[in-house]
């Protein structure tokens, strides 16, 4: 199943626009960017006692994968498939989990807690993130999977108990 998703998101769907369009995801979720706009969260959100939680829940996301990733030693598609597009940086090693996908889980099940007008959207954001890092050819479909559960879960666990009902 693994190879089938992958092949249809990366081969059967490609064209140019939605390699500019899944390249621009792919990089949005990057530390270049999901690292300042945490901060910028952070110096703007109210309460203050809670606002690290969610650049914690990122931040750990990424350091919980780093380690994974060495441990678990898969290869990338690219690494294993000769016919995979890559569109971007052409990875090799490291595949399991997706760290880009584990950032952005976190990132939207921590919005989703806090607030879930906010929430919603980032989660989908999260979904477009994990399909952009098959589209690109840099994970396999089982390894956004991973990250997807990883992110999701380490921001739960950081989350701030709930205040009442909304």
């Amino acid at each position: 199943m693994d190879r089938e998703l992958l092949q249809t998101l990366n081969r059967d769907l490609a064209a140019p626009w939605l390699d500019t369009a899944m390249s621009a995801v792919s990089w949005l979720y990057g530390p270049g960017i999901v690292v300042p706009v945490l901060l910028a969260v952070l110096v703007l959100r109210r309460p203050w006692k809670d606002a690290w939680r969610g650049p914690a829940a990122v931040a750990a996301a990424g350091l919980v994968c780093v380690p994974l990733k060495i441990w678990i030693a898969r290869p990338r598609p690219a690494g294993v498939l000769p016919d995979v597009r890559v569109v971007g940086e052409r990875l090799l090693v490291g595949s399991m989990p997706s760290g880009h996908t584990a950032a952005a889980f976190a990132l939207g099940m921590w919005l989703l807690l806090e607030d879930r007008r906010l929430g919603v959207p980032a989660l989908v954001a999260a979904i477009l993130v994990g399909v952009s890092r098959v589209y690109v050819g840099a994970h396999w479909p089982t390894d956004v999977l991973a990250g997807a559960l990883l992110g999701a879960l380490v921001a739960a666990v950081l989350a701030p108990p709930r205040r009442g009902s909304e």
